[in-house]
């Protein structure tokens, strides 16, 4: 079965001609419940963008070299806890400063890395926004998990 399809997102569309097998493609319709290809073919694109970034991720996990050992990560950990909140108290009023409004927790977390002068890996656009108007070094993961 040949189908020709225009698919796209936020106005950008690609126009593209693709042999499929019509029982694997009407399995897939019966299965998800769509009634439009389309949109079963744009699903079965997200779905495999996702699967794929997450397998990136998790062959990732693990592979950061901090270049520390354990006792010292643990002696940073006790030596911060006060430096940490006080760094966290100037580091929201400087932001709110220039109008942008960061929940107290993402200060809190994101003054650790900032004097211990390591990178922040996150999931959260709080530390993305943070990172341009500090010097926090910040790495996002959300694209290899959604």
């Amino acid at each position: 079965m040949k189908l020709v399809y225009i698919f796209g997102d936020k106005g950008a569309s690609t126009r593209m001609s693709v042999t499929l097998d019509e029982r694997l493609l009407e399995e897939a319709l019966e299965v998800s419940g769509k009634r439009v290809k389309r949109e079963l073919i744009e699903e079965a694109l997200k779905e495999f963008i996702r699967k794929n970034r997450r397998d990136q991720a998790i062959r990732h996990a693990g592979t950061i070299q901090i270049g520390v050992c354990l006792e010292e990560l643990l002696r940073m950990r006790r030596g911060l806890n006060e430096e940490i909140f006080m760094e966290a108290s100037v580091l929201g009023p400087s932001l709110r400063r220039k109008d942008i409004s960061i929940p107290a927790t993402a200060l809190i977390i994101a003054s650790s890395p900032l004097k211990a002068e390591c990178t922040l890996c996150h999931i959260d656009f709080h530390f993305d926004t943070i990172a341009t108007h500090v010097s926090l070094k910040a790495t996002n993961f959300k694209k290899f998990i959604d």
